[in-house]
């Protein structure tokens, strides 16, 4: 985890009450709920990281997604610290479960391939978390 991952993590503690507040327009998971499931975008570094970690801390086992598969290795070329990898072993070191999903926002096949993949291995998704933002050229 990177030390800008470390520090989001610090700062998301609220996290585990939020996903059990009743909030307008969803439907709260019971806390008897076996399993809570919670999928992430924009997971490998960042905000995304830290709020994977935090939900791992929670109890949610987790479905990570970016495009950054590798350390060091970005999906367009440029170096980036942060990666799927790293975020995975972050929650697995706090006990959680963690399946790393590469995904690009901009390419509907590989949203479609991860959600087919978070369904076929844990099934309902019961909380999502979109983090996941453009930054290629332009932007």
């Amino acid at each position: 985890m990177t030390e800008e991952s470390a520090q989001a993590a610090l700062l998301l503690p609220a996290i585990p009450v939020l996903a059990r507040q009743e909030l307008p327009g969803t439907c709260p998971l019971p806390e008897s709920s076996p399993r809570k499931i919670a999928f992430v975008t924009g997971a490998s570094r960042g905000t995304g990281a830290a709020a994977a970690v935090s939900l791992a801390r929670a109890g949610f086992i987790v479905a990570i997604s970016a495009r950054t598969v590798e350390e060091g290795k970005s999906a367009d070329g440029r170096p980036v610290p942060g990666s799927l990898e790293t975020t995975a072993a972050a929650v697995r070191a706090e006990g959680g479960q963690a399946l790393a999903l590469p995904l690009d926002l901009l390419d509907r096949a590989s949203i479609q391939a991860a959600l087919d993949r978070v369904s076929a291995d844990w099934g309902e998704v019961d909380l999502l978390l979109n983090n996941g933002i453009y930054t290629g050229p332009g932007s």
